[in-house]
């Protein structure tokens, strides 16, 4: 039989083994923690960019007509939410904190991004529905057929862009509900989930960008040289 003193150092080996144990699991949670959250806060970052820019360009151009115009408005800015959300909260919270995902808040931010995620469906939804009635009810009386002309092509390069986008938010679907699945590694499921999700949003702003001249050109410091100019105006 073992003595106290015997006893005491194998209980102390024990603890120690799994203290060590801990730790290493502590240290591998964090570094798992700060990569993943560079890695949301990167992608989100350049969500928030390519849709805010987007939003300012929709402001001030008038090609998309109204009701389009303003059904991709509430697209871009669900876009623009989705990545926010993302990189001001659920980063910094994985970093510093992730238990703070469970309280109130966290909870809360999660709904948010659910209601953000909704209406880019609908939105969706509403754009499959603007371009069929647009492409099966084509403006059949126009008084100049070169402005005829002009008015269809802007209308079938609205259908595709809307095509593009909806096959961009379909792959983020199949990728987040099935592909994922697929795999047992946790950095290649987060790839198909959390990192699918921001970067489908970044992809959505960057085609309305791709597919149009008056949103690619436009510059925001164009919008602060105007306001400059009239307010000099005005003083003068």
């Amino acid at each position: 039989m073992m003595n106290i003193k015997e006893s005491s150092y194998v209980l102390m080996s024990i603890m120690n083994s799994f203290y060590s144990i801990d730790m290493e699991l502590s240290n591998e949670q964090l570094y798992d923690n700060t990569v993943s959250s560079v890695i949301i806060i990167v992608l989100g970052t350049c969500g928030i960019l390519v849709n805010l820019h987007v939003i300012l360009a929709l402001r001030r151009t008038k090609t998309f007509g109204y009701a389009f115009g303003r059904i991709c408005m509430s697209h871009t800015v669900a876009n623009f939410g989705n990545a926010f959300v993302f990189t001001c909260y659920v980063a910094p919270i994985t970093l510093i904190n992730p238990e703070f995902h469970k309280n109130y808040l966290g909870i809360r931010a999660g709904q948010v991004l659910i209601l953000f995620w909704n209406a880019s469906v609908f939105s969706h939804f509403l754009t499959a529905l603007n371009r069929w009635v647009v492409m099966y009810f084509p403006l059949k009386n126009s008084k100049v057929n070169v402005d005829g002309d002009k008015r269809r092509r802007r209308e079938i390069k609205f259908f595709f862009q809307a095509v593009c986008q909806g096959v961009a938010f379909m792959t983020e679907l199949v990728s987040f509900f099935y592909i994922c699945l697929q795999f047992e590694n946790k950095w290649i499921r987060f790839c198909f989930t959390t990192c699918a999700w921001l970067f489908v949003h970044m992809v959505d702003g960057l085609i309305v960008v791709g597919f149009n001249k008056e949103i690619r050109t436009f510059r925001v410091f164009n919008i602060f040289s105007r306001s400059t100019i009239h307010g000099s105006s005005s003083d003068g």
